[in-house]
């Protein structure tokens, strides 16, 4: 068994949910937090750090997630002039398992 494994099963370390904003040459808008992120904290996320980042013409890429498709969250996006794009309902992308080096 790996270390990483170990330790987040024994509770040793635990995970802490990060989103951010993945640019061709940059990492946007990082931001950790401390539990779990629901609606509410997604929409702080977005009108606090996200729209600060994009610019006119920029694309915003989301899955599906009841979340991400609250009416303010889209507004919040297209005012900056952002494009904003969902994921289909089934993408092998939004599927995938991380990768356990990462973990």
């Amino acid at each position: 068994m790996a270390i990483t494994e170990y330790l987040l099963r024994s509770k040793l370390i635990r995970q802490a949910p990060v989103i951010a904003a993945l640019r061709p040459d940059r990492i946007d808008a990082p931001c950790l937090f401390d539990g779990p992120i629901n609606g509410e904290v997604f929409l702080a996320y977005v009108q606090t750090f996200l729209v600060r980042t994009l610019k006119p013409g920029d694309v915003v890429v989301m899955d599906n997630l009841g979340s991400h498709r609250g009416k303010v969250v889209r507004r919040a996006i297209r005012q900056v002039k952002a494009k904003l794009i969902f994921l289909p309902k089934y993408s092998p992308y939004r599927e995938r398992r991380p990768d356990p080096t990462f973990l």
